[in-house]
């Protein structure tokens, strides 16, 4: 009998699913060195692209622009897709410098907005925030265009973008409207741009020249109502000084408050005060009005500041030089202060700190402004002991049985004749002997928690002994410092371990580091580690992980740039045989000069043993 007919019904099908697959959205299977071929490929076609800027219409722009958006779209890492995606909203942004199509900028800020989100700290990031702005400046959003630009000097402090969205926030307070560059017949440079949009000014210069700008029109527009408008009543009288009010209790995450508002009515001019805890950064500008017949809006942004639980979110007094105020929480760690004019008044914001205030006034005029205190320096803002608790998997063995916490084994890396890594005059065994007693006594004064130290003295340890001793010890966790190196003498960052295997190369590198003291063979390390991974405290690990790698964090970027480099997997023989949560912490590199120097002041690591401190804390808080 032939059987061969009774096929094609299987093929038929087989040739339809794939047939579906590949024209309704089955993910395309690019080989990773094949989608870092087409990023390649793209860079050099836009290299010879600009070669011959000149002869290129704009459909051989948005060729190009679809060729990186498609290298993108296949790249494994999402750095990489970032990269493309950048290059293509760059490449859209000069087509519409060249051409003028609105579309262009439009579509430009939208693959701009994925490129940050993909990559917020890539090298590229303040710039795509650029275009991001501008795209809304072409599209007339002006406050969010504003809004966006301001995140350039927020997240990406001391860039060269900086300055230029600085010009460009300084043009829009000034009511330039669309402040894009018009169509040129050559694509337009950052630098080009700076220039169309102005030199960023000084607070105070802004301010003169929006004071010079407003007294005109004010005077004009006082000297055509005097023609049609009865006598205006007297001003009101000064009132007393008022007390200010009571500030709220401290906040446990070190954030200031701001919890009173006021509006009176000076005479010759009217006042806004702010109260909050201390003083704090501030940013403010004048942005003209959203629409014909609205008002000016002065704002005011408190940085690290929240709102208190009862502070008052608006005022319903007004005067003739304010119509509104109101406040609210901008985001995470910004409080916003709203005046609204109804001119381009001239205005002079001050901050004071006796008590902690600021002082907002407004006047018809520049000479009725009354003489400027000097502004108090920001107070720094205090490292919390708490941070926010950390919950874990409700399903980890910590949860089911509820995990008490009584006893960490602190365990201070290398020592003796292992002196780890070392660089510039400086040991790791050192460093984080240092470290680790600084920690020890915090933990138990803070939160009254046994510590044991697997060394306390510059003495050699080996791996099977310190995880000996938390077995031993019956500890409840256990916490091993390190300090990292690398062959890169600009790597730097901190970075926090658990127990795994893992195909990282960057991670493997460490962790043969660390392990080239043990005796252990490589099936021995496997056997252990899964051994490990059975128990479902790994996942509990993984928590206490990113509690401490959080609290870190948080205490050193108080007061120094530090790059995040994440929670990550590795198979540490240290971690491998000790049956509690565990991790590991590498706590910056020591090849890096500005960062060992860091690692070896007294400051900087009382903050680093704060944080890990903190870290701790806010795992214990998370437990039920």
């Amino acid at each position: 009998m032939n059987l061969r007919p009774k096929l094609w019904p299987c093929r038929l099908f087989i040739f339809a699913f794939l047939f579906l697959a590949l024209f309704f959205g089955a993910p395309p299977l690019v080989p990773k060195a094949s989608a870092d071929g087409e990023l390649a490929r793209a860079r050099k076609a836009r290299e010879e692209f600009m070669a011959k800027i000149q002869s290129h219409k704009r459909g051989d722009w948005l060729a190009l622009v679809k060729q990186f958006e498609q290298a993108a779209d296949v790249q494994p890492k999402r750095e990489h897709a970032a990269k493309g995606r950048f290059l293509a909203a760059e490449l859209l942004m000069l087509s519409y410098d060249r051409f003028g199509i609105d579309s262009d900028a439009i579509r430009a800020g939208d693959l701009a907005r994925r490129a940050v989100k993909g990559c917020s700290r890539c090298p590229d990031a303040a710039s795509a925030q650029i275009i991001i702005g501008r795209s809304l400046i072409v599209s007339k959003k002006t406050e969010e265009a504003y809004r966006e630009l301001m995140k350039v000097g927020l997240n990406y402090r001391g860039s060269p973008e900086e300055t230029l969205a600085a010009a460009l926030m300084a043009t829009l307070s000034e009511g330039a409207g669309n402040i894009a560059p018009k169509p040129n017949t050559g694509p337009t440079s950052q630098a080009s741009q700076t220039a169309q949009a102005g030199q960023p000014k000084q607070a105070g210069q802004t301010q003169a020249k929006q004071t010079n700008q407003s007294s005109q029109p004010t005077q004009s527009s006082q000297t055509s109502s005097d023609k049609t408008s009865p006598p205006k009543a007297a001003p009101k009288a000064a009132p007393a000084t008022r007390a200010a009010p009571k500030a709220p209790s401290p906040r446990s995450d070190g954030y200031n408050q701001f919890f009173g508002l006021y509006l009176d009515d000076r005479g010759s001019y009217s006042e806004v005060t702010a109260y909050t805890e201390r003083v704090v950064p501030y940013l403010y500008n004048l942005l003209p009005p959203a629409n014909e017949g609205g008002k000016f809006r002065v704002y005011v942004d408190f940085k690290d500041t929240r709102l208190a639980p009862r502070a008052p979110m608006s005022l319903s007094d007004t005067t003739s030089l304010v119509s509104l105020v109101k406040v609210n929480q901008l985001n995470d760690d910004t409080v916003r202060l709203v005046v609204d004019l109804p001119e381009a008044h001239p205005y002079i914001p001050v901050f004071l700190d006796n008590p902690p205030r600021l002082i907002l006034r407004v006047a018809s005029k520049p000479d009725l402004l009354p003489p400027s205190e000097p502004d108090a320096p920001p107070t720094p803002r205090p490292v919390p002991v708490p941070i926010k608790p950390v919950k874990g998997p409700y399903n980890s063995m910590a949860r089911q049985l509820g995990l008490t916490i009584r006893k960490v084994v602190i365990d201070p890396g290398h020592g003796g004749k292992d002196g780890g890594a070392a660089a510039f005059g400086y040991k790791e065994k050192d460093i984080v002997l240092k470290v680790g007693l600084a920690l020890a006594k915090k933990v138990e004064s803070r939160l009254g928690l046994k510590v044991v130290l697997t060394r306390d003295t510059d003495r050699f340890v080996t791996l099977d002994r310190r995880t000996k001793i938390a077995r031993d010890e019956k500890a409840d966790l256990f916490i091993s410092l390190h300090v990292n190196a690398n062959t890169l003498a600009k790597a730097e960052g901190v970075e926090t371990y658990i127990l795994n295997f893992t195909d990282d190369p960057s991670a493997m590198a460490v962790a043969t580091r660390e392990n080239s003291s043990s005796d252990k063979s490589m099936n021995e390390i496997k056997d252990l580690v899964s051994k490990i991974a059975r128990n479902t405290k790994v996942a509990e690990s993984r928590v206490l992980a990113k509690a401490i790698h959080s609290g870190i964090l948080a205490s050193l970027t108080s007061k120094h740039k530090v790059r995040d480099l994440g929670v990550k997997e590795a198979a540490f023989v240290v971690l491998a045989d000790v049956e509690v949560p565990a991790v590991l912490v590498e706590m910056g590199f020591i090849t890096n000069e500005a960062e060992a120097k860091r690692l070896n002041d007294p400051a900087y690591l009382e903050l680093l043993t704060d944080g890990l401190c903190n870290g701790l804390a806010a795992y214990l808080e998370g437990l039920p």
